[in-house]
């Protein structure tokens, strides 16, 4: 009785350790190395937004610096948006800052499209009732090839910067911009302009929101 004992606990103890190398082989076969880069600090007050683009080789991301007193309206007002390109070992190479000749403008985004990188601003224009969307455009080696360019006029400028929305294609082919003008009880539209890849404008639209009849 007591070698029969003795044999189901060592057999046990097979099953276990079999098991566990199974377990640790299955590990071992999806488990894969990670290349850490160099290490970068970042300046005081400065963040990572996100990454860019990645084209294989290189790697561009986005950072920002907000300053002390960054709140007035409900929206930020001051952002100092830079890109920064880094090799396939995470060593940055160059750094550019997207510049705008404007200091009243809103920064609103960053992205790829068409083998370019955009910055987006708006300002609105109290003379002509209309919220003007800008770029600051760079090349593929940061290069500024163009500031201040006027890419869109939204009607209306009752809505705030915090209304604005934009979205790349998937295949970073198209760009598209959304802006609701209206708050409180006053009636909105909703307005959208899709860009090419030269942020061409392509549709422009507008939808009124149906106020209900009493």
């Amino acid at each position: 009785m007591k070698l029969k004992i003795q044999f189901i606990a060592l057999f046990t103890i097979i099953i276990w350790i079999s098991l566990f190398q199974q377990a640790f082989s299955q590990t071992n076969k999806y488990k894969k190395n990670i290349v850490w880069g160099e290490e970068n600090k970042l300046k005081l007050g400065e963040t990572t937004e996100k990454i860019l683009y990645d084209d294989g080789q290189y790697i561009y991301v986005l950072s920002h610096k907000i300053p002390s007193v960054i709140l007035m309206n409900d929206h930020i007002v001051s952002v100092k948006p830079t890109i920064t390109k880094y090799d396939s070992k995470m060593k940055p190479i160059i750094s550019t800052q997207i510049a705008t000749g404007n200091e009243s403008a809103n920064y609103h985004d960053s992205y790829f499209l068409g083998g370019k990188f955009y910055g987006l601003t708006s300002v609105v224009d109290k003379s002509s009732g209309t919220r003007k969307f800008y770029t600051c455009n760079l090349n593929s080696e940061l290069k500024e090839v163009g500031r201040d360019i006027l890419v869109w006029e939204a009607h209306g400028n009752s809505g705030d910067s915090l209304n604005c929305r934009f979205s790349v294609s998937p295949d970073t082919s198209s760009y598209l911009i959304s802006y609701i003008n209206g708050k409180g009880k006053n009636p909105c539209e909703l307005q959208f302009c899709s860009f090419d890849q030269e942020m061409k404008s392509k549709t422009n639209k507008t939808e009124k929101e149906k106020i209900p009849k009493k």
